[in-house]
């Protein structure tokens, strides 16, 4: 929502002041902040769609104690987060650059 909403913005700004000077004439205008309008259809197809077909995408927001932060991730990561200081000493340094790098990919 804040990208669509920044992306709006930003097109507004271009279409109202554009570059090359301040030729300013309401048919320019439309023609560039066309964008704007196709945007807030397509945002409200999808929330009118998830509304009614996919009632979990309902939300605005997730709690934070709703979120799964551990499925998926590796053990080593487990116990990294964990905080298990025994089962970090054990790694080798070319596990902690396995480790470092594969965050990455």
């Amino acid at each position: 929502m804040l990208i669509t909403v920044l992306a709006l913005l930003a097109q507004f700004y271009v279409a109202l002041y554009p570059i090359g000077g301040p030729n300013l004439n309401a048919d320019a205008w439309f023609q560039s902040y066309l964008a704007g309008p196709l945007l807030i259809f397509l945002y409200a197809v999808w929330k009118g769609y998830s509304w009614f077909v996919r009632p979990a995408d309902r939300a605005l927001f997730i709690r934070t104690k709703d979120i799964d932060i551990y499925s998926g991730m590796s053990e080593i990561a487990r116990e990294a987060m964990a905080g298990d200081k025994e089962a970090q000493q054990k790694r080798t340094p070319m596990q902690l650059v396995k480790e470092f790098f594969g965050t990455f990919i």
